[in-house]
């Protein structure tokens, strides 16, 4: 491995885009994986993590305890079944 490209493995991001502040908090809250290997995976702070986890919790009112219990549904599927009942 070159001397440069050893120094882009041990970079770490400043922030999430959007897109991945959702993914992240979708990982922890839904999926129930740890922050920290969150935040190694994204290579980011384990703090950009924590902060897009609790923006979400805050944004869905998802109380701390449903941590890995939540189950992801598409509205429109059960919209659906509603409808075909």
């Amino acid at each position: 491995m070159k001397a440069h490209e050893h120094r882009k493995l041990e970079e770490h991001k400043t922030s999430l885009t959007p897109a991945e502040q959702l993914r992240v908090a979708v990982a922890v809250i839904v999926d129930g994986i740890d922050q920290h290997k969150v935040a190694a995976l994204m290579g980011v702070n384990p703090g950009r993590v924590a902060n897009a986890v609790t923006t979400a919790r805050k944004a869905f009112n998802i109380p701390e305890d449903a941590q890995g219990q939540l189950k992801l549904v598409d509205p429109l599927s059960q919209a659906n079944s509603t409808n075909q009942s």
